[in-house]
Parts: structure tokens; sequence; C-alpha cells
């Protein structure tokens, strides 16, 4: 679905979350239920390592329900990252499922993904809560039962129960190998 939005920097001002660069985008706008896609791309051609960042500005009346990154994880150093709120602004316990997908993306149409991703997730401290190479190693009939378990074995995944805070999920090659990963968050309860 596209949905054409106009950039208005007096509403994206409003939000208290605007970019500290004028040459950083943002965009301000009211979205119904449904998936989206956002793409985030150099202007001009450039490349780099980019930051995006999602808003809910009217927690107490929806939900994001899941959201995932597609990048290039290269080496230790350049793995993928994605922080994430769990619970917003309500205070309680969430289970979340998180994967990290690779095999499987060449069946839609992706060349050069990642044959192995390991998966990690560290609460606000930065403290590792779990490590996941392989989502059968563990959990794997909760993850089945999600109907949300990764296509291929050799993909990781968990679920967790965590209070709402914010977290971290990374994904990196298994045996330093490189490709195109895919790093889900599903909100579950």
């Amino acid at each position: 679905m596209c949905i054409p939005v106009v950039s208005d920097p007096e509403a994206v001002e409003e939000t208290g979350v605007a970019p500290l660069h004028g040459r950083e985008a943002a965009i301000v706008a009211s979205l119904g239920p449904g998936a989206y896609t956002a793409v985030v791309s150099g202007a001009y051609g450039d490349s780099g390592t980019v930051l995006f960042e999602l808003y809910d500005l009217q927690p107490d009346r929806s939900r994001i329900a899941a959201i995932s990154t597609r990048a290039s994880i290269d080496s230790s150093d350049e793995m993928m990252i994605a922080g994430f709120i769990a619970g917003g602004g309500n205070v309680g316990w969430n289970t979340i499922l998180v994967r990290a997908i690779g095999p499987s993306l060449t069946a839609s149409g992706i060349t050069g993904a990642l044959a192995d991703p390991v998966l990690e997730m560290f609460d606000a401290n930065g403290s590792l809560m779990f490590r996941n190479d392989s989502w059968r190693s563990s959990q794997s009939q909760q993850i089945a039962a999600s109907s949300l378990a990764p296509p291929d074995d050799r993909e990781a995944a968990v679920i967790v129960t965590v209070p709402s805070g914010n977290y971290s999920a990374v994904v990196r090659g298994g045996g330093s190998g490189t490709g195109v990963g895919l790093l889900e968050v599903y909100h579950l309860q």
C-alpha cells in the first residue's frame, strides 16, 4: 500500500522527537490498521549506516504489533541492531516473539541471504538476555504453536515474556557469515 505523505516540518517539530539535523528525514502520518513498509535510502545514491525510528504518538489508542528490518550483515562489527520498546506507556508484562531470518529469504527473491543467522536480545542495561542460533534448539513447540515459526531450521527465534521497557535485538552471521538478514519482533500479548 502506498500512502502519499507530505512532510510538514511544523507537525514533526510538535511531536517532540524531531530529527536533530536538517538533512535527516521525518514524516508524521495517521495510519489505519494494516501492514506498511518504510523504505530508507540515501539521497543522490549515498550509502552508509542509518537509524530508522518509528513512534506511536497515541499509544493509548493504538498498538504496533510487529516490526521488521532487513539489512546486510557483513562482519562482527557490521551486525543488524534493532531497538524496540515492549509495552509502550503501559506498565506490565509483554510476551514477544523475536526471530532472525536468513536462508528462507532466497525464496522471496533475495540474493545473498545470510546462511546462519544468530539472534541475541539485550535489556536496557545492555545485559544479554538470550542467544539463539536455531529456533529448534529451544522452545520449538512454543514457537511452532505461535504460527510464526521460521521457515528454515537454521533461522533463530525465541519467545520471551518481559516487563515493559527498552530492548535491543542483534543479528550476526554464524561462523562469521555474511549476507542479507531479516529481524522481526512480534507482540503476542
